[in-house]
């Protein structure tokens, strides 16, 4: 603002605040009395000091709010709202009128100013207030996805964790089984030893040369390694989910022959399928989590069974799960003293003898052994148990029976020597006959005449009913006393 130039007359009313053209150049005139220029001079002096107070003030208001909702957003939201810019912007829209410079004018020009700093506070204000919920929103979104996360990994810990108990439930119940079919260790069975050896013993615990329990064993710790390695990933592992599927398919398999062909209990079966089972609802159920979790491509968001396990998986589960709990749970045969069971029990022995020895048949044990005869024969062979329930306790012990088997059932070295094929075997003089024989006929064979070849008949089917099962009734009715 600048004086009055002298001469030119003042706005008489607050509405004449227009901008004053520059000044003409006049003649000079009668200068006023003394009096009425300082009157002038000193309303100048007032309103010029008024505006710049109050202009002084409305700067420092605006400074201190930008400054304030700055720091307050830093603080909150981690990062400056920029409302110093709005306030600019503010400043930039809005044209402030001049004042007429003159006495008694300045005073209304304080309002304007004010008004201009509220706006500008209040503009400031409301960025930062906008800026800051923003921020917050997004941190809040990043909290909560993190938060997400770190559920979800977690979630993928314990399961996996879950994982590998059941694979090593499973590994410890096949290796177990396995050390018994590789003849290492005793079977130590909870049910019944003659159960569990008839399940061991039949034609389908082994692949070829093969337990199958040892294929089992390399199925679990194939698993375990696999969730080790894959980590947090291990529910999108292809290998795990091909894996634990075709186990528990073969599971179900085995269940049903246990159950429809066996039809005997057997603990450690169930042990495996059970495992077999929870591994594959614990990996469908995760697949589908994940990718539950992950954004839907848009060929896949009008799929409503995105995300959710798919329910013959699961029903095969379940129905590995009711195998593994029918097999394992099944009434025990009646018959305790099965000859499976004393194999297990005896072995690598064979099981003692019932019979009584007659006079006859222990002279011709002893006649074979003298001429030099061998019967060769296997602890777990059922035809060459009878081929000794036929001669007795006593004759036994005098005949020439020779032990071929070892604790893993495989042929010993001297008689894969003597070009053993099967069990029993005779060899007398320079002949091999394969399988059991009457005691008759041996004695024709090896030209035994002490006893009369009526004196030796085969044992009723009663006493060798502990090998075969108990005869039935058309048998018992033809059986020879």
């Amino acid at each position: 603002l600048k004086p009055v130039p002298t001469g030119q007359r003042a706005c008489a009313r607050a509405s004449d605040r227009l901008p004053m053209a520059p000044p003409r150049r006049q003649r000079p005139r009668p200068r006023p009395a003394e009096g009425s220029l300082a009157a002038v001079r000193s309303g100048a002096r007032g309103g010029f000091a008024f505006v710049l107070l109050a202009s002084l003030g409305s700067a420092l208001l605006w400074v201190v709010g930008s400054s304030t909702a700055a720091a307050f957003t830093s603080a909150v939201a981690g990062g400056s709202c920029g409302g110093s810019s709005g306030a600019v912007t503010a400043l930039r829209s809005r044209r402030l009128r001049r004042t007429p410079r003159a006495s008694g004018g300045g005073g209304s020009a304080a309002p304007a100013v004010a008004e201009v700093a509220t706006e500008v506070a209040g503009s400031t204000a409301a960025e930062a207030l906008e800026g800051l919920e923003q921020d917050a929103g997004a941190n809040a979104t990043a909290v909560e996805d993190a938060s997400g996360a770190s559920m979800q990994e977690e979630t993928w810990d314990q399961v996996g964790t879950a994982m590998l108990a059941l694979a090593l439930a499973g590994a410890l119940d096949t290796g177990y089984v396995t050390a018994v079919k590789l003849g290492t260790t005793k079977l130590a069975c909870p049910i019944s030893e003659g159960a569990c050896s008839a399940v061991l013993n039949s034609p389908w615990a082994m692949v070829g040369p093969v337990p199958l329990a040892a294929l089992g064993f390399l199925a679990y710790v194939a698993v375990g390694a696999l969730v080790v390695g894959k980590g947090r990933k291990w529910p999108e592992s292809q290998e795990i989910y091909a894996l634990v599927f075709a186990m528990a398919l073969t599971s179900l398999g085995l269940m049903g022959i246990l159950i429809g062909v066996l039809k005997t209990p057997c603990t450690f079966c169930a042990v495996s399928a059970f495992a077999s089972a929870g591994l594959l609802a614990l990996t469908e159920t995760c697949r589908a989590r994940m990718e539950a979790a992950e954004p839907a491509p848009p060929s896949a968001q009008a799929d409503v069974s995105r995300g959710s396990a798919r329910l013959p998986i699961l029903l095969l589960a379940a129905a590995v799960a009711a195998g593994a709990l029918r097999g394992g749970t099944m009434p025990v045969p009646a018959s305790e003293d099965s000859f499976m069971g004393l194999i297990e029990k005896y072995k690598p022995e064979h099981p003692p003898l019932r019979s009584e020895s007659s006079q006859a048949e222990k002279a011709l044990a002893a006649h074979l052994t003298s001429i030099g005869a061998a019967c060769y024969t296997a602890w777990w062979c059922p035809h060459c148990q009878e081929q000794r329930e036929n001669f007795g306790k006593e004759a036994v012990e005098l005949g020439p029976f020779v032990q071929c088997a070892g604790m893993d059932q495989r042929m010993l070295p001297f008689c894969k020597e003597k070009d053993i094929k099967g069990y029993p075997t005779w060899v007398i003089g320079d002949k091999q006959f394969s399988g059991a024989r009457d005691l008759s006929e041996l004695a024709n064979m090896s030209n035994f005449t002490t006893f009369p070849l009526s004196s030796f008949k085969r044992r009723p089917k009663k006493a060798v009913a502990y090998i075969w099962g108990e005869p039935d009734e058309e048998d018992a009715l033809n059986v020879d006393l």
